[in-house]
């Protein structure tokens, strides 16, 4: 996208829709500064250059990942870049960002917090009308949950109503062991799902690929889409949840192709 003045518009332009920018976002967008962007090979996988520069993290970390694949994906997010540089355009690029060379301490609070959508996930909490809606969330749901039994040994209650219902604490500890045994990398982009979804579940059945992408979105979805379906929503909602897509389908992609 190009955009010709010092100071940045209230929106970004992104495959054609006008998206709005959030406060902290509407400032001066840096300027392209580098001409080429290529990927080379070294020691520890691929990196990308940016016309001779390695290209590094905020906090000056040279980038590097172990598949030729990601590094291209980040290095088109580069050169994809007109006048200025505008990371919330570039998903894979802040994924990067987020989670190569971190402090253990920052991989140690992701952890932490994806442990307590466990306790509260979005999947376990079921709608008590209308009867096409629950049968939705039961037929999309509950199969994540009986391969999480299956799998894991990981046993949740759902429970139909917004009233609290404790959740096994042999089950929680079973997802907190299993995300001390994910890849430091993989937390940013797995969080990311979390987020976007409500629901850790999720996250761990997209990279473990008993999901597929499209699948879990589905499935992340089904709320918002019944209400959709009966009442309709404006533009600025269809724009927020094609960003939230976007944002899905980039941790999923990063997560898989970090593996290779």
């Amino acid at each position: 996208m190009t955009i010709g003045k010092e100071e940045r518009k209230d929106f970004e332009v992104i495959n054609g829709m006008k998206i709005p920018l959030r406060d902290n976002q509407k400032k001066p967008a840096p300027k392209r500064f580098y001409k080429s962007v290529f990927v080379e090979q070294v020691d520890g996988g691929f990196c990308v250059k940016l016309d001779q520069r390695i290209l590094k993290s905020p906090e000056r970390v040279a980038l590097e990942w172990p598949s030729r694949d990601l590094a291209q994906r980040v290095a088109q997010e580069w050169d994809f870049q007109e006048e200025r540089i505008v990371l919330h355009d570039m998903p894979m690029t802040t994924l990067s960002y987020s989670s190569i060379g971190r402090d253990d301490k920052v991989y140690a609070e992701l952890r932490a917090e994806m442990l307590s959508y466990a306790g509260s996930d979005l999947i376990v909490y079921r709608s008590t009308t209308p009867r096409e809606l629950v049968e939705r969330q039961e037929q999309g749901w509950n199969p994540v949950l009986s391969w999480l039994e299956k799998q894991y040994g990981a046993a949740f209650r759902s429970t139909q109503g917004v009233g609290f219902v404790e959740q096994p604490q042999n089950a929680l500890d079973i997802i907190g062991f299993y995300l001390k045994r994910v890849d430091d990398e993989h937390l940013p982009a797995m969080m990311q799902i979390t987020k976007v979804s409500g629901s850790v579940f999720l996250a761990m059945a997209v990279r473990e690929r008993f999901l597929e992408v499209g699948q879990a979105w589905k499935l992340a979805m089904i709320d918002e889409d019944w209400q959709n379906s009966q009442w309709g929503h404006d533009e600025a909602q269809k724009q927020k949840i094609m960003l939230m897509n976007r944002d899905f389908a980039a941790a999923a992609d990063f997560i898989h192709l970090f593996r290779n």
